[in-house]
């Protein structure tokens, strides 16, 4: 994700606060025409400029995304059918990240699809009547089509410093599983909350992978999430979605993480 979409709140509260300033030094003559039709421009200009870099940025990364594609062997589809996206469905991580249902920008890929991973976009909306935003998370999916326990690894927030109890109790209850804590393994209980209801889950969690999952977070000081339904797997940067160059960063991140829980 780009410096506009991460600080696009941050961008507008920044330039209204200035136009307040500069209004109040500077104050429009509300008498004349030409002054009140600069006053409403400088008004909407942000919205304006947003909406079209928008436009501009998602037909980019459409467009990024296919000659992405063509280069690793995979097909685009940007409007996946609902057979298409079904797999991704089956995920309880989806209420959070695409609480519209719907999936976009699918890559497929053309062999090897129980060892490369689906990626595809899910949208989520927040807000209300006085205006909504969305915000978007690329998510990697690898079939493995054999049982394995059901497990989620969900990263925390500065929220969770003050909530943590709450949100660890609210996040349990979306995924329908238990609030698990290691015994033996150093897992980074302090950077992400686990959940599963399998006794034996210690176990099925290596060391290499923990290692891998530390390393992650001290290279791109980024926190991942996992969720396992049982027979596939999906890994996700939360709130995400990657330019083409730092897909294949998250790509060879999630492959040797899936690789030392499946092997």
């Amino acid at each position: 994700m780009n410096f506009i979409e991460r600080h696009k709140l941050k961008l507008f509260f920044s330039y209204y606060a200035l136009l307040t300033v500069f209004a109040a030094f500077y104050p429009f003559d509300r008498k004349e025409v030409e002054s009140d039709q600069i006053f409403f421009l400088m008004m909407f200009l942000p919205v304006i400029v947003y909406f079209l870099y928008r436009d501009i940025i998602n037909r980019k990364r459409k467009a990024d995304l296919e000659e992405y594609a063509k280069k690793n062997n995979y097909d685009f589809s940007k409007e996946p059918n609902e057979e298409q996206i079904s797999l991704f469905k089956e995920f309880s991580s989806t209420k959070i990240i695409n609480n519209k249902d719907k999936f976009f920008n699918l890559l497929i890929p053309q062999d090897d699809t129980d060892v490369r991973p689906f990626i595809a976009t899910g949208r989520s909306e927040f807000g209300g009547t006085n205006g909504s935003y969305y915000r978007y998370t690329q998510v990697f999916l690898y079939k493995h089509n054999n049982e394995i326990p059901r497990f989620c690894i969900q990263k925390k927030n500065i929220a969770d410093i003050f909530i943590g109890h709450f949100n660890e109790r609210r996040y349990a209850n979306i995924y329908k599983l238990d609030i698990f804590k290691f015994k033996e393994k150093k897992f980074p209980h302090d950077k992400y909350y686990f959940f599963s209801k399998d006794p034996d889950i210690e176990n099925f969690i290596s060391n290499e992978f923990i290692e891998l999952l530390e390393a992650g977070i001290k290279r791109k000081k980024a926190l991942i999430n996992i969720e396992a339904n049982g027979k596939n797997l999906i890994l996700y940067k939360q709130w995400s979605r990657h330019t083409t160059e730092s897909m294949d960063y998250y790509l060879n991140l999630f492959n040797a993480l899936k690789e030392s829980l499946l092997k």
